[in-house]
C-alpha cells in the first residue's frame, strides 16, 4: 500500500508541475529503537504528579508532569465525534510501522482527571513558524509529506511542526484529525 501511495503522490506532484523529490529511499524508514516500548510503558502507567494548561491551539492541551518528573502532553478527546485522541495514537502506531517514529511523539490512550485522551511524550523545540529555517533539510520535509499523505493529514503547517537543534529536528504534532 505504501509503495502504491508513493506512486500516486509522485504522479500528483508531476501533474502540478513540481520537480521530482530527491530520492531518499535508504533513509525513509529508520530502525525502531528499544526506547519506544519503554516510553509507551512510562506514559501509560506512571502516576500523574500535576497538570497545567499548555494553550496554543484550538483544543485543550495540558502539560503533564509524571511522578518520575518526566513531561508529557495530554490532549483530552474533544467529544466532537472525530475521535481525536484515538487518531493521535493511531498516527503514532503508523509511524512505528513505517519507520518514521523519529518524526512523531510516542502516544498512548490514557484517562486523566476522568477524561480519556492521548498522552504524548513531551518534545522540546520551537514551533517552526518562529525559527528562520523551519525544516531539517529536504529529507525530513519529504519524509513528513509522505507520512502526512499516508495517514491522511491535511492540516500540516508551520504552526504544528517543532524544530530542535539537539537531535532529529523535525517533530510533527497536532495530528488528531488524520484519517487513520
Amino acid at each position: 500500500r505504501v509503495g502504491k501511495d508513493a506512486k500516486v503522490l509522485q504522479r500528483y506532484l508531476e501533474q502540478l508541475g513540481q520537480p521530482k523529490p530527491t530520492p531518499v529511499p535508504a533513509v525513509i524508514a529508520r530502525p525502531q529503537p528499544d526506547y519506544v516500548t519503554g516510553t509507551e510503558r512510562r506514559l501509560a502507567v506512571t502516576p500523574v504528579k500535576e497538570t497545567k494548561e499548555l494553550g496554543g491551539g484550538i483544543n485543550t492541551t495540558k502539560l503533564v508532569t509524571l511522578s518520575d518528573d518526566s513531561k508529557a502532553v495530554w490532549k483530552p478527546d474533544t467529544g466532537n465525534g472525530y475521535g481525536d485522541a484515538a487518531h493521535e495514537v493511531a498516527a503514532w502506531e503508523v509511524a512505528k510501522i513505517v519507520g518514521m517514529h523519529d518524526l512523531v511523539a510516542p502516544a498512548v490512550l490514557r484517562t486523566i482527571d476522568g477524561r480519556e485522551g492521548a498522552l504524548l511524550d513531551f518534545q522540546k523545540g520551537d514551533v517552526a513558524m518562529s525559527v528562520r529555517d523551519p525544516y531539517d533539510g529536504a529529507q525530513d520535509c519529504q519524509r513528513a509529506a509522505i507520512y502526512d499523505f499516508a495517514i491522511g493529514n491535511t492540516d500540516r503547517h508551520n504552526g504544528n511542526w517543532l524544530v530542535d537543534g539537539d537531535g532529529p529536528s523535525a517533530k510533527l504534532h497536532q495530528i488528531g484529525r488524520a484519517h487513520v
